[in-house]
């Protein structure tokens, strides 16, 4: 290998710095061309990540529903369970009040009918 070959690289970098206005400016270029670079391609990657992220997000937010949807489901037919009972007490209470509700107008009325009799004769 020649000399030159060796030395080329060193003198093409000695160049580049001189441009640069010395060694440290053109180490502090090399890293903030470097970092640009890290971060556009770290934007790239997160935007091809956009799509990917948005599914999932889809597919937690249906997975969420249908869960939800299962525990109402679930507490409705607790909650019908547990009140099944005092449906059923209601229920018969109701009646037994219709009777005695019927029971008492039949007995007025039949008191109506003894008055309103007594009073034609």
């Amino acid at each position: 290998m020649s000399n030159y070959e060796n030395i080329r690289p060193y003198a093409e970098f000695s160049h580049d710095a001189a441009q640069d206005g010395g060694i440290d400016n053109h180490l502090n270029n090399i890293k903030n061309e470097a970092r640009e670079q890290g971060v556009e391609e770290g934007r790239l990657e997160i935007l091809r990540l956009i799509p990917v992220f948005f599914v999932l997000f889809q597919l937690i937010w249906k997975g969420l529903k249908i869960l939800a949807n299962k525990a109402k489901a679930i507490y409705c037919e607790h909650r019908a369970k547990k009140q099944a009972p005092l449906k059923k007490k209601a229920e018969e209470s109701e009646a037994v009040l219709r009777e005695e509700i019927k029971r008492v107008e039949e007995s007025e009325s039949q008191e109506l009918m003894s008055e309103y009799s007594e009073e034609e004769s």
